[in-house]
């Protein structure tokens, strides 16, 4: 039977925590956080069609209704920001950032071109 390819084993992973119960210990945002890193980042080295890789990261801020305040917004550009995969200081676990979305993005951005 052939290997899964590295999108195809990303979008079950995906699926997979979708499905799944989540434990109410555990912090949604790493799991996310983990799977853009390794995935996204290290990841697209190894997946089909990188000769013509892009290097952007995009990344989507959590909603001041996320972060707990009151939110006064819609979603826009504010919402968004872009990164290289070369760039000395790429955004942490802990930063206001929605992960789980930002998988999402860049799963769409970098391999369903």
């Amino acid at each position: 039977e052939a290997q899964p390819t590295k999108k195809n084993e990303l979008l079950m992973l995906i699926q997979s925590h979708r499905n799944a119960s989540m434990d109410l210990n555990e912090d949604p945002g790493r799991f996310w956080a983990e799977l853009f890193r390794m995935y996204v980042i290290e990841g697209t080295k190894d997946m089909e069609n990188t000769d013509d890789e892009d290097d952007l990261l995009w990344y989507v801020k959590k909603t001041e209704g996320e972060l707990g305040e009151d939110p006064s917004e819609p979603v826009s550009e504010k919402n968004f920001f872009v990164c290289r995969k070369t760039d000395s200081e790429l955004p942490a676990v802990e930063d206001p950032i929605n992960w789980e979305e930002t998988v999402y993005l860049n799963t769409i951005m970098l391999h369903f071109k």
